[in-house]
């Protein structure tokens, strides 16, 4: 099913498609790459093919299914964007969170928190926001994971976040960042480093 195809069909329950996912899966390649990813497409078209039967079990199975075969983020991606479109909750979190492991870069890793922020998956944000902690290069991109968990009131992924922004920290103007940005958080970096 694509991208195009799932907007034209009825929202399902309080879950929605965020317009910016929408607009990242027209403008990320979506081309089935893998064998894996080939299977996991055909598994869309099956729930699909399911939901206008009416066999709404089998279509959410489909899409779990589907999930287990996909090996790249667009892929992940479009399965949560159907899952969230027919309602299917439980498919829509696993499918975030295949794309939180499938995610290979800070932005790409930010998007899907982002996503799952949007529909309430919680676990998947907390793993999306330890990937962000080992995709950081940077002491600037730890203290934004950081700041980011903080605001979502994960403390102690915030506290890793700061932590390994002091590890990325080569200067000593950035360590004095690192250690004001702590502070103004109400973090205790001696106790977080250690």
């Amino acid at each position: 099913m694509t991208a195009a195809t799932a907007e034209t069909k009825p929202v399902v329950a309080r879950m929605s498609i965020p317009a910016m996912v929408r607009l990242r899966l027209t403008t990320m390649s979506v081309e089935v790459e893998t064998l894996c990813d080939h299977k996991a497409d055909s598994a869309l078209r099956a729930a699909d093919a399911s939901i206008r039967r009416g066999f709404q079990q089998g279509a959410a199975s489909a899409h779990l299914r589907a999930v287990t075969l996909c090996e790249s983020l667009p892929m992940a991606l479009r399965i949560a964007t159907s899952a969230v479109q027919h309602g299917f909750a439980e498919a829509a979190e696993v499918a975030y969170g295949r794309a939180v492991v499938l995610a290979a870069t800070v932005p790409d890793a930010r998007f899907v928190v982002q996503a799952a922020i949007d529909q309430g998956f919680t676990v998947v944000v907390a793993a999306g926001y330890a990937r962000l902690i080992e995709l950081a290069q940077t002491a600037d991109e730890a203290v934004s994971v950081a700041e980011a968990a903080m605001a979502v009131g994960m403390r102690a992924l915030a506290d890793k976040a700061f932590a390994r922004a002091m590890q990325l920290s080569v200067l000593p103007h950035e360590r004095r960042n690192v250690r004001h940005c702590a502070t103004r958080n109400g973090v205790n970096l001696a106790q977080t480093v250690a």
